[in-house]
């Protein structure tokens, strides 16, 4: 899939999250009140898609894609301007 902008998060599988809610790229859990972001996850690449992509990428196959909750520190890690504050663009 081409079109957009994505970078490849490095996903950590070996934890096993203890809640609902947690980091797309470390597995860590966000506790309730816990800063986050969001990445537009693109699953057959394993990669972030940049924001300004997210309803291009998003539109042309919706089953490739979610929108995954992401930890501040991760976010740091594949670049801030990967992610958004909110669950929409």
């Amino acid at each position: 899939m081409s079109g957009h902008r994505s970078k490849y998060i490095d996903p950590d599988f070996r934890r096993d999250p203890k809640s609902k809610l947690f980091c797309v790229r470390c597995q860590k859990d966000i506790k309730d009140g816990q800063s986050h972001l969001f990445v537009c996850y693109e699953f057959d690449t394993m990669s972030a898609v940049h924001p300004d992509d997210w309803e291009k990428a998003m539109e042309a196959h919706p089953a490739a894609f979610a929108i995954l909750p992401i930890g501040k520190d991760c976010a740091k890690k594949i670049g801030i301007q990967y992610t958004a504050t909110c669950a929409s663009p």
